[in-house]
């Protein structure tokens, strides 16, 4: 375990016991599925950085991508926590994973830096934390690069959007002082690049990949969510949900050909059953199941998804399992009256789950 991790994680057990003083609530944000702009993705902080909950920040940008053709997947995020330094721990996160398909458990890169290896632009998602970085080639064209300090993967990745962004939490407030966004800013994406992973070099041309990007101000440590998402750019069909998700409205956007469609909370129901222990205490789900109509009445839809492999990210305030998974349903349209069955589902793509450490 990295000094500067045990050092996060110190601090963050001093505030348990000096929770922030609650602010008076604000109304929450809602959903708006396009447009966003480069802009949006950018860089956050200036925005709170004068709050007196700043040492609650955190913002991150994270990528996936499944390739078909050599069977592996992968996803990578750069954080920052507290970049203000309050307490003197502006720390940067690099989190990275390559793993082959179907075979159960890969290996986690976790990585901490000091706040001060970190750098990110407000016009745009900029980003960059030692070798690793994001570089904005269009609003369109982001390349990914992963080049950590203590394993011999690398990632070097073109991602191309294949569908608009969708905002699907904007500035949503919780009880108090709590405020989170999240932004979709490619719920679908064609992934082309180069990936070195066990020895071997990879060229990837026509991957599948997503990329959204969160920011906010919330207790880190007690804050879970469920997430899961698959695209299928050739179809353009993609989806992406949010349940759970700390003190956001549960959300999910599916775009199906020229349509982008939104399901709120209130015309959807999920199930998460077959629990699996890890390390005794903590478990996650390995079947999910959606229902659900979109706001406009005309569609409905059903899907199942499975995990196949489970990744286990621990060195976080709250533990994730980021998890691969093949999804299948139906998509159903009102058409006199009766639903007509208008589209089947059998896509492969990810999905977390989040537990509390206590």
């Amino acid at each position: 375990m990295s000094s500067q991790f045990r050092s996060f994680m110190n601090v963050i057990k001093m505030r348990f016991r000096k929770p922030p003083a609650a602010e008076a609530p604000t109304q929450p944000g809602g959903m708006t599925v396009g447009p966003a702009t480069l802009k949006d993705d950018g860089y956050h902080f200036h925005q709170y950085q004068d709050s007196p909950h700043a040492f609650w920040y955190t913002e991150w940008w994270y990528f996936n991508f499944i390739d078909d053709e050599s069977g592996l997947a992968g996803m990578a995020t750069i954080a920052v926590f507290d970049p203000g330094n309050h307490d003197g721990l502006a720390t940067a996160n690099l989190t990275a994973s390559v793993f082959k398909l179907g075979e159960g458990k890969p290996k986690p890169i976790i990585e901490y830096s000091r706040g001060k290896d970190f750098t990110a632009s407000p016009d745009q998602a900029d980003v960059s934390l030692l070798n690793s970085k994001i570089e904005v080639i269009s609003d369109t064209v982001y390349r990914v690069v992963v080049v950590p300090q203590h394993s011999s993967t690398r990632m070097d990745l073109e991602f191309k959007s294949a569908d608009e962004p969708a905002m699907l939490a904007h500035d949503v407030h919780g009880s108090g002082w709590d405020t989170s966004s999240w932004l979709s800013y490619m719920p679908s994406a064609v992934v082309s690049g180069t990936l070195e992973y066990e020895g071997r070099k990879y060229t990837l041309t026509n991957a599948r990949g997503y990329h959204d990007h969160d920011w906010g101000m919330w207790e880190e440590y007690k804050r879970t969510w469920s997430w899961a998402q698959f695209c299928a750019p050739e179809k353009n069909l993609n989806f992406d949900f949010g349940f759970h998700a700390a003190f956001q409205v549960s959300v999910a956007y599916l775009r199906y050909g020229d349509e982008r469609l939104a399901f709120n909370q209130d015309k959807f129901k999920i199930t998460q059953e077959k629990y699996r222990r890890w390390k005794l205490f903590w478990k996650y789900p390995t079947i999910m199941s959606f229902k659900g109509e979109d706001t406009t009445g005309r569609y409905k839809l059903v899907l199942n998804w499975k995990v196949l492999d489970t990744l286990s990210l621990w060195k976080y305030p709250v533990i994730v399992f980021e998890q691969n998974a093949q999804f299948n349903g139906t998509i159903y349209r009102l058409e006199d009256g009766q639903w007509a069955e208008c589209c089947t589902i059998d896509e492969s793509g990810f999905c977390e789950f989040t537990n509390t450490w206590l």
